[in-house]
Formats: structure tokens, sequence, C-alpha cells
């Protein structure tokens, strides 16, 4: 049997799968790899036992061992160094005068190489900015350009909810969420608390849309008039999760509007 070991790593929102023959490593365990953008080390998530491989390809890297005592305490101290690095490189971006906001920077795990990741509003020319960093940290550079979306999951933080940003906890891949979402779930458009710490519109507010969708199928729209236990109405609002009508009724127009159950209702077609 052969194990597929599945590891995230710090600021990388993906995760990525090992190949493994031994069985000495369970899941929280951290072990250093080898993958494409350096030595790093990494959370195992998952580990699934299998016969085969049906998909060599997906595999991300090589294990190289689980990670000892000395491996977390040099962890530490590449975080000390990050905090360093992280204030050098803003008195740079403003000596070049770019209009850049730094989110973080990540050493690999072998030191050899440094991840810079930066938000702009626009197109940057950074090739100066990029000598810079090489002649001042003497590694190899690279300078990744996120989204406001992608700097809020690598600097993590909570939302209004209370909870661990989605996107800093279990979210792999970023949904595109539309004002159209919040229409067909009748909330609001003006609220202030639509969004997220990243000033985009909230994850979650995609997370019942289909619930929505499905449910408000078969619900009269609004303006429709129909006919109720109490007379004819006219529809004016939805509760979409449960089902129910609000509805004015035309007979006794200075009642207050009722909800009624959509098997109450019975629609007049013209």
């Amino acid at each position: 049997m052969i194990n597929i070991i599945s590891a995230k790593f710090r600021f990388e929102k993906k995760i990525s799968h090992f190949i493994y023959r031994l069985g000495n490593l369970s899941v929280k365990d951290k072990i250093v790899v080898k993958t494409q953008r350096g030595t790093e080390l990494g959370t195992i998530v998952a580990i699934e036992m299998v016969s085969n491989i049906s998909s060599p390809t997906q595999l991300e890297g090589l294990i190289l061992r689980k990670a000892e005592k000395e491996d977390i305490s040099k962890l530490d101290e590449i975080k000390k160094e990050e905090q360093e690095i992280f204030k050098v490189a803003k008195q740079k971006i403003s000596k070049h005068g770019l209009l850049i906001k730094l989110i973080q920077v990540e050493y690999m795990f072998d030191m050899k190489k440094v991840v810079f990741y930066f938000s702009a509003n626009e197109r940057i020319d950074f090739r100066n900015l990029l000598r810079d960093f090489v002649d001042t940290f003497k590694v190899w550079v690279e300078l990744r350009q996120v989204s406001t979306r992608e700097g809020a999951r690598i600097l993590g933080g909570a939302g209004i909810c209370g909870k661990n940003l989605c996107c800093a906890s279990f979210l792999n891949e970023f949904k595109n969420v539309h004002i159209q979402s919040i229409i067909d779930q009748g909330i609001l458009v003006n609220s202030s608390k639509l969004c997220g710490v990243c000033g985009r519109l909230m994850c979650c507010l995609k997370y019942e849309e289909d619930l929505y969708l499905e449910n408000s199928e078969n619900l009269p729209k609004i303006d429709e008039i129909v006919r109720t236990p109490k007379g004819n109405g006219i529809v004016i609002g939805h509760n979409i999760l449960s089902g129910r009508v609000k509805i004015a009724l035309l007979e006794n127009s200075e009642s207050l509007p009722l909800y009624f159950e959509l098997k109450e209702i019975d629609r007049i077609l013209s």
C-alpha cells in the first residue's frame, strides 16, 4: 500500500499531495518537503492509502522527512528573520516611490529563496525594486502580486461572525460573489455588513445561494395576485427558506400583511 499525503503550507491556499511509502506519519504532523517552490515545511491534513497511483501527475513534490525539533526551532528563527526583512522591504518600496502594499514575506525553509506578497491597484513596474531586493538580501527573490481577497487569506483574522476567516481556514478556492447572489437571497443590497475584511463581498454569501434558488422556484412572484384562505391578495414578500409567502389582502386593505404556507395559496393564472 502507498500513502498519499495531503499537506498545507503557511501562505499557499491549495492543498498539495505527496507519495510516501512508509507508515510513520499522522495527520497534523509537520513534514519537510521538496516542491517546485523550494524546500518547505508543511502540515499533514489527510492521509489516503491506495494500492496504486492512477494519476501520478497530481503529485506535487517529495517528502524529505518528518519534521524534528530542530526544524520547528528553525521555523521560529525564519519567522523572526521574515519580520526584519519586512521592515527593510517597506523602506525600499517607499524609496522607489511605488504604490505597493506589502502584505507578507515568506522565506523558503532552506532560506535560499524569499517571496514578497503585495497588492496594488494597477500593474507595477518593479524591476528596479527587484534588483534592489536581490542586492540587499543576497537570495533568490520572487515578487508576487495578489488580490485583496488573497491578501486577507494570507494575513488571516476574524470576520463579523467572530470566527476565523473562511479563506484563511478552510476555503481552497475563491468563488465570485455578485450582487445578484444577494438579491436572490432577499438581502438588502445597501447593508453595511456584506463586505469582509478584504473589502469584497463576503464568501459566505455564496454558501446558501443554490438552496435559495431551488426553494424560490415554486414561489409566486412579487406583485402576483393569488388566492388565500382569507381572500385574494398580492404577493409583497417571501421567506424563502421556510417557503412562506407574505401577502397583502385586497379585500381588506387596512389589515396587516399575512404570511401563508405555499400549500395554502392558489395561483390565479391569467
